[in-house]
């Protein structure tokens, strides 16, 4: 019957392109843009709904009174129908903000992370633009960027998409950045100093195109700065409105917590979540961060879900590496991982995957997703459809007892 009825919706939405012509063209994308706000009404509703505005199931012409409406409803009423899940939101933290559940990671536009060997390579700005477009469609609300990215060329790429957009959707787009990388050859230009944060949070500010940061991490811990001299700088921009609210990445457990104690003790702004690394080839965060994270009610919102893309199957033992990977442009923080045993848990996971009909992907990105203490996971897809494996994540639901059946193959 559901099929049924899709092929139906289907059907009229075609008639109602050939009715409507030019107009119904033009607000086709449109519809998708407003996935964000999909319908939550039952497929019953739906279409008493379209009843009411169109006559559709009462055999008579159709009538559009709204045309700027109807079609986003047609599409809409498509879309819960065919099974797509709106997006799911979040607050991150203590902080109060609604984060969507996938994160916009864009560490390669303009470059590959923030090593500047490959800066000028990674996704070119008209690849960016679509990345970013696919992921307001999805209703990904926040953007992880860094100071270093690209040489500056990730926070420029986002900046000049922010002006081809209008402001109502410019205000509800989360802008996160980071900063510790260098940014140039002097001795100055990298690490957590009063005098670099400063001037980077000024320069994200301006290649971004905005006027404050909605989050704001530190990208590395720095062992030559003290942590009162960066929490008394963060504190300072939160006051002056430059920066919302801080965050940690790569920080080790014992690090955040002295950093919440200073925090504590000196009235000065806290770090309300944490950004490390977590994925089935890496769980290291379940024996400290996490329960950190759990006691002081702080938001995780992990990168690397898919262990730089060996969890998606794309690498295997008997086989060159695929051109353009990970494996052949950076392969050093997963040579570790090249070994018989980690080739025979994938193969494991390939079958668990085609046994549930899901991707690799996004069955690794739903074993992160399922942990209870997962605010977000931070995805760097390299083009638009590797975000539907994404989005696909979101919609598989596991037991306690799947997750740990998951991890045992890795761990077995």
């Amino acid at each position: 019957m559901r099929a049924r009825t899709a092929r139906a919706l289907f059907s009229f939405a075609l008639e109602m392109r050939s009715k409507c012509g030019e107009w119904a063209s033009r607000h086709v994308s449109r519809a998708w843009a407003d996935d964000a706000h999909r319908t939550t009404k039952s497929a019953a509703k739906w279409r008493a709904s379209c009843r009411m505005r169109s006559g559709l199931f009462r055999g008579s012409v159709i009538k559009i009174a709204n045309p700027g409406e109807l079609v986003p409803c047609i599409y809409r009423g498509l879309s819960h129908l065919l099974g797509s899940r709106a997006m799911q939101y979040r607050t991150l933290g203590r902080t109060g903000l609604k984060v969507s559940r996938l994160g916009l990671g864009c560490g390669n536009f303009g470059g590959i992370g923030s090593d500047a060997r490959f800066f000028g390579m990674g996704e070119s700005e008209q690849d960016a633009f679509r990345l970013m477009d696919r992921a307001l469609e999805l209703g990904i609300n926040f953007f992880d960027t860094a100071d270093a990215y690209g040489g500056g060329a990730s926070e420029r790429f986002i900046g000049r998409f922010r002006k081809t957009k209008d402001a109502s959707v410019r205000d509800q787009l989360l802008l996160s950045s980071k900063v510790f990388n260098p940014v140039g050859d002097g001795p100055n230009d990298r690490g957590l100093s009063r005098r670099h944060i400063k001037r980077q949070v000024e320069a994200s500010l301006t290649r971004l195109g905005a006027e404050r940061l909605d989050l704001y991490l530190v990208h590395e811990p720095d062992p030559e700065t003290p942590l009162e001299e960066t929490l008394d700088t963060l504190g300072d921009l939160v006051h002056q409105g430059k920066i919302h609210y801080i965050g940690a990445s790569n920080f080790e457990a014992w690090r955040l917590t002295r950093a919440l104690w200073l925090s504590d003790k000196n009235g000065l702004p806290r770090f309300e979540w944490i950004q490390n690394d977590y994925s089935l080839l890496s769980r290291g965060q379940e024996l400290e961060m996490l329960p950190l994270c759990a006691d002081q009610q702080l938001g995780f919102t992990p990168f690397s879900p898919l262990a730089g893309g060996w969890l998606t199957g794309k690498y295997r033992n008997s086989e060159d590496y695929p051109e353009g990977s990970r494996m052949t442009l950076r392969p050093e923080p997963y040579k570790h991982l090249v070994n018989e045993k980690i080739f025979s848990a994938l193969r494991r996971f390939r079958k668990t995957a085609e046994d549930r009909g899901v991707s690799m992907g996004s069955l690794a990105m739903a074993w992160v997703l399922a942990n209870p203490l997962t605010t977000a996971i931070i995805t760097g897809p390299r083009r638009p459809e590797h975000l539907d494996m994404a989005e696909a994540a979101l919609e598989i639901e596991l037991s306690e007892d799947e997750r740990a059946d998951l991890a045992a193959t890795f761990t077995g």
